[in-house]
């Protein structure tokens, strides 16, 4: 249980890390990227690595892209709302455009939610033990079979 709270942990530090790194970069560096530049980019980025990891095998890797976009992005809207913008800019002077590209991030997402719910299932599926009685070694069945002779022919087990 302590692994899994200390993996958890390491996780969020990396993730908050990355959000850090994201306010600094677009607070002075990159302080007048636009918004639909931004979503653009992203949205673009998350296409190619849906192109290019397409499969379940790669369902991991999408998921760690996917976060750490997340909280970029988180640190975007950080910056974002330390500049001046409000949430009410944002969201109530929308073009066209950004709704496109909110529209599709969102896809994206949902895309990655529901694979990684396919995932989760197959993983399960796969792990899952079968049944012994259906596959059997032959050398295996002989021994059954001479040991269901043996306690059929002697009366007491042990007594010869």
């Amino acid at each position: 249980m302590k692994k899994h709270i200390v993996y958890a942990a390491s996780k969020l530090a990396r993730g908050l890390s990355a959000s850090l790194l994201s306010f600094i970069l677009f607070s002075w560096i990159f302080s007048e990227v636009p918004a639909n530049s931004y979503l653009g980019i992203w949205s673009g980025a998350m296409l190619i690595l849906y192109l290019g990891f397409l499969s379940l095998h790669n369902v991991e890797m999408l998921l760690k892209a996917g976060t750490g976009g997340a909280f970029i992005s988180f640190g975007y809207i950080a910056a974002r709302m330390t500049s001046g913008c409000t949430v009410q800019d944002a969201f109530c002077h929308m073009s066209f455009t950004r709704k496109a590209l909110c529209a599709s991030i969102g896809i994206e997402y949902a895309i990655l939610i529901f694979l990684c719910i396919i995932y989760a299932i197959a993983k399960r599926r796969k792990s899952e033990k079968k049944n012994p009685d259906d596959e059997m070694f032959p050398e295996r069945q002989d021994d059954l079979d001479r040991l269901e002779q043996y306690l059929s022919a002697a009366d007491v087990v042990g007594k010869v």
